[in-house]
């Protein structure tokens, strides 16, 4: 798979991955295209004829399905297409995501609201929702707090791109009315086209 940081291997006690490329921050996307193409090129080449691949995302099973005919499982845990402005490169992006669930031995989504975004009512024998939440046996730990946060000084901090007025507006209000506090933005911004 790819790393955004090559000093820092993945670790695990099963197996030891094989590192096929590195994705660089701050890189144009197009910039990606071919080193993954070769990636996928030599990991079907090296593959048994009956493997199955499992993809994440759009973006690697869209350039995936393009290039190669091998049975594949998707799962989609983003709708990114849909932050897009122009509607017709939104659209295009989710004909190709209909198309790369439809031809999936098994589509895996995080939210039933995905579902309903691409077929609505209609049902689909391949598609398996996987929710994206903590599993309910996390009640049963007791926390464990070290030392109460000191209430006059605050520091929350918002991980990610902001695509939602609603991350604005509440580090708005929050600056706003409690000036003793701080706000810390984690994350490149993106236009913000949902409330």
């Amino acid at each position: 798979g790819y790393v955004r940081n090559p000093e820092k291997p993945l670790v695990c006690e099963r197996y030891t991955p094989t590192v096929l490329g590195t994705v660089l921050n701050g890189k144009r996307y197009f910039m990606r295209i071919l080193p993954m193409l070769w990636s996928f090129y030599q990991i079907c080449r090296k593959s048994e004829k009956d493997a199955v691949y499992y993809l994440f995302g759009l973006n690697i099973a869209m350039l995936f399905t393009l290039t190669n005919r091998k049975s594949y499982i998707y799962d989609e845990c983003d709708l990114a297409h849909t932050y897009i402005r122009s509607k017709l490169i939104r659209n295009f992006f989710e004909i190709l995501d209909k198309k790369v669930i439809c031809n999936s031995l098994e589509t895996v989504f995080t939210s039933e609201g995905f579902y309903r975004y691409h077929f609505g009512d209609k049902k689909l024998n391949n598609i398996s929702i996987i929710a994206n939440k903590l599993n309910k046996k996390i009640r049963n730990f007791c926390p464990v707090v070290k030392q109460l946060p000191l209430m006059s000084k605050l520091r929350i901090g918002f991980v990610g791109a902001t695509r939602f007025n609603s991350v604005l507006n509440f580090s708005s209000i929050f600056i706003t009315r409690f000036p003793q506090h701080e706000f810390h933005f984690f994350g490149n911004p993106v236009s913000l086209i949902n409330e």
